[in-house]
């Protein structure tokens, strides 16, 4: 099934489960509401109205003082006061649920039990202290809040398409002898998969560990609901995160974005590429399909391995706990050149890690800044790091899709890009087609890799990870990407922005004002 077909398919469902639902159709069972009161208890309407409106009020002045973006505060307030009755509802439902409790509760859990398998080498944050120290305090952070450690570099790969990477993960598990973790957000049941999956049919019968995870988004129409029945005839342990059911559940909205393989504890992959057919360019829908994945080998495989293995277990009901260590395999790996910091981010906390670590990035940057994204959807807060980082003389450039998937999210994006530009930073549009990487690169000296989007369903909803990247090889062959993907991108100027449809900018303005509950 293409893109296009994909997506009209999955277009109800995501109505459905999406917290936009609510919005939409508050107002008629408010509506609704109304009239069977006045029906039932007609000399009482006016004080249940009254009392939802005090009620309403004091929510409202209990969000204005949580702990969250105020870009979700915005959004819901405006709900709560337009709709009442069904705001509030909405707002209790979203914040009480117990099946988002469960998996709050569970990955703090695993959180605590693993903390102790990721050490931090106190000789190595040591070398980075004395080389940047901004770098060593993020470093410092990212272990004391996260437990992600800093390594010294091992051998890294850097495959600026998916087909590089297909043909690497290919030969990579035909030589596995111990185990294979793939986690992925969108598995297809077309060419890439199957070809992958008779390798792993082989492996399984050689006796190698094989575990897939996948997100439940998937079940949809990608595979069949049962495919972790089918798989475990061939020997493959299989789960899929969170499957979608008919029944309304706010944590629907908390997908597995994450893309991580290890194999034997020797290599680790993550960047932007799934597993289908328009992640290497046998299918195009919208153009060339730009993406990106890093090979990684050394120590830092540790923290892949965990983070893998936490996600496997979060989602387990009959949770029992396994022993990770026989998987954190000691190997001999070449140190080079760099330093890394994988790590990874979920919705269960106000602790955003890819948030923050691109802005730390921003912080750090004294001459270029360099992002290649596939969406762009922004708080003000990042909005402001951004535009401060182009007024202290920081060269920025940002690189766009020319041809979006999701023409919405599109139209949203442009509506900053006025203000970017009156700030000195270049905005480029890549015209053969969609850019799904996600880069960002900073004085061509830090960067990070990973599945982390510019948008909030990235930096706030979902299950992500990523790499911090310090002084390693694989940032000149970034930075060379990025130079080979201008060459085929369009610069965006004001003059050009003001021929773009002023009802796609408005209609842009209107969903960026409920961004965060969409």
């Amino acid at each position: 099934m293409n893109k296009k077909k994909l997506n009209v398919f999955l277009f109800p469902f995501q109505i459905l489960f999406s917290r936009a639902t609510f919005a939409i159709l508050s107002v008629l069972i408010q509506a609704l509401i109304i009239l069977f009161l006045f029906a039932c208890f007609q000399n009482y309407v006016i004080y249940f109205l009254g009392g939802i409106r005090v009620f309403s009020l004091i929510l409202v002045i209990f969000i204005i003082n949580r702990n969250i973006a105020n870009e979700f505060k915005t959004s819901w307030i405006i709900l709560i006061l337009l709709f009442p009755t069904l705001g509030c509802l909405f707002y209790l439902f979203c914040q009480l649920e117990p099946s988002v409790k469960t998996l709050r509760n569970r990955q703090k859990k695993l959180e605590e039990e693993n903390k102790e398998l990721l050490k931090q080498k106190e000789e190595v944050i040591e070398i980075v202290k004395k080389e940047n120290y901004q770098v060593y305090q993020h470093a410092r952070w990212l272990n004391n809040v996260g437990h992600f450690p800093i390594y010294q570099a091992g051998a890294m790969k850097y495959f600026p398409l998916g087909e590089y990477f297909y043909e690497d993960l290919l030969e990579k598990i035909k030589n596995a002898k111990k185990f294979i973790f793939l986690e992925f957000f969108i598995i297809a049941d077309d060419f890439m998969w199957n070809k992958i999956l008779d390798l792993l049919k082989e492996k399984a019968k050689e006796g190698v560990e094989i575990r897939l995870l996948y997100d439940g988004t998937c079940s949809f129409v990608l595979l069949p609901r049962n495919y972790p029945k089918i798989l475990k005839e061939y020997g493959i342990a299989c789960k899929q995160f969170s499957p979608i059911i008919p029944l309304i559940s706010t944590h629907y909205n908390n997908r597995d974005h994450r893309k991580i393989v290890v194999i034997d504890g020797e290599y680790a992959y993550t960047g932007g590429c799934n597993l289908a057919c328009e992640y290497i360019n046998v299918k195009s829908k919208y153009g060339h399909w730009k993406d990106n994945m890093i090979r990684m080998e050394g120590e830092c495989i540790k923290t892949f391995t965990v983070l893998f293995l936490e996600m496997w277990n979060l989602n387990e009901l009959n949770y029992k706990k396994e022993n990770y260590k026989k998987y954190l395999i000691e190997t001999e790996k070449k140190i080079e050149k760099g330093f890394v910091i994988p790590f990874g981010d979920h919705p269960f906390d106000n602790i955003t890690f890819g948030k923050t670590t691109y802005m730390a990035l921003l912080e750090m940057a004294r001459e270029s800044v360099d992002i290649v994204m596939p969406y762009f959807i922004l708080d003000q807060e990042f909005l402001n790091a951004l535009l401060n980082t182009s007024r202290k003389g920081v060269r920025i450039r940002l690189i766009l899709p020319g041809i979006a998937d999701k023409p919405f999210v599109n139209f949203v994006a442009k509506t900053y890009f006025k203000e970017l530009l009156q700030n000195n930073i270049e905005i480029f549009e890549y015209t053969p087609g969609f850019t799904h990487q996600k880069v960002m690169i900073a004085d061509k000296e830090t960067a990070v890799v990973g599945t982390i989007n510019l948008d909030y369903r990235s930096l706030h909803l979902h299950f992500e990870d990523g790499v911090f990247l310090y002084k390693t090889k694989v940032i000149k062959e970034l930075e060379e990407d990025v130079v080979d993907i201008l060459k085929k991108s369009e610069q965006i100027t004001e003059e050009k922005l003001k021929k773009y449809s002023k009802i796609k900018m408005l209609l842009g303005r209107i969903i960026r004002l409920f961004g965060p509950l969409l």
